[in-house]
């Protein structure tokens, strides 16, 4: 065999061993590659699991302190109600408010366990069928002293008038009109009630958080409780402020507002 030939099959078999030993270490680097993004991907995975720990206990903690706070609170919170008779008439048969009864007193009572204060309540009756372009009529009491837990039944006095309040505002979705007159197949078929008037009470308590009671007189059994309501945005004042802040300002609007009000405003 020539030289030449030696030369040449050594040659191959140096670039085939130096191609294997490439080809080896671009495995063992494409391994080690693999290896370590496995561990990038667990470690990642593995700090998402931690961070979604750390959320989940924040969460908890924070609900936890919430539920203790809440229940600090509920230990001083106020719950009111009314009772006694309302002015009644009758249209067409059916018990109506007599509005031209004037200033009367509505029983109020605190079965809470805290002391109310800024007590404020409005009176309407039900929802008019069709929109009326003045304020509805009702009764009002504003800013009643301060009602204890163990203090006896207090008569609050209620008048005609005094806030500018419609009867369409919410409080959390409850309006301040009684519901409208059910039809004599809705009150025997569905078994609605005959809701003569809604009493929507609004106060607070000694860390200053709102609350609202909201009650109805039905026809047949008296006053009914509809909805307590616990840390309100909006207090019945607060409302009140707002529609005296935004209030028409031209004549023929202010005609349409409450004559009462406007009065003592003076």
């Amino acid at each position: 065999m020539h030289i030449t030939d030696w030369i040449i099959a050594g040659s191959a078999v140096v670039t085939l061993l130096v191609t294997a030993v490439v080809a080896y270490i671009y495995w063992r680097l494409l391994q080690e590659t693999r290896r370590q993004v496995g561990e990038a991907h667990a470690q990642t995975a593995e700090s998402r699991e931690q961070t979604r720990l750390a959320v989940e206990a924040q969460t908890e903690n924070q609900r936890q302190t919430r539920l203790a706070v809440e229940a600090q609170y509920d230990r001083y919170r106020p719950l009111l109600y009314p009772s006694g008779n309302i002015p009644l008439g009758k249209d067409d048969g059916r018990r109506v408010i007599d509005w031209s009864r004037g200033p009367w007193g509505v029983e109020l009572q605190n079965a809470g366990a805290g002391i109310a204060v800024v007590i404020c309540g409005v009176f309407f009756g039900q929802k008019p069928a069709q929109e009326e372009k003045i304020l509805s009529p009702r009764y009002t009491v504003w800013r009643e002293r301060p009602l204890h837990p163990d203090e006896p039944v207090r008569t609050a006095r209620l008048e005609i008038g005094k806030t500018m309040l419609h009867g369409d505002t919410e409080i959390k979705g409850y309006t301040l009109y009684a519901p409208p007159a059910p039809s004599l197949m809705e009150m025997q078929q569905d078994g609605k009630p005959y809701v003569v008037a809604r009493l929507t009470l609004t106060y607070r308590d000694i860390f200053g958080r709102k609350h609202a009671s909201i009650s109805d007189y039905h026809d047949l059994y008296g006053w009914q409780p509809v909805v307590f309501l616990s840390d309100i945005s909006d207090d019945l004042e607060d409302l009140d402020r707002r529609i005296l802040r935004y209030a028409p300002a031209s004549e023929s609007d202010i005609l349409t507002l409450d004559l009462g009000r406007l009065i003592d405003e003076l």
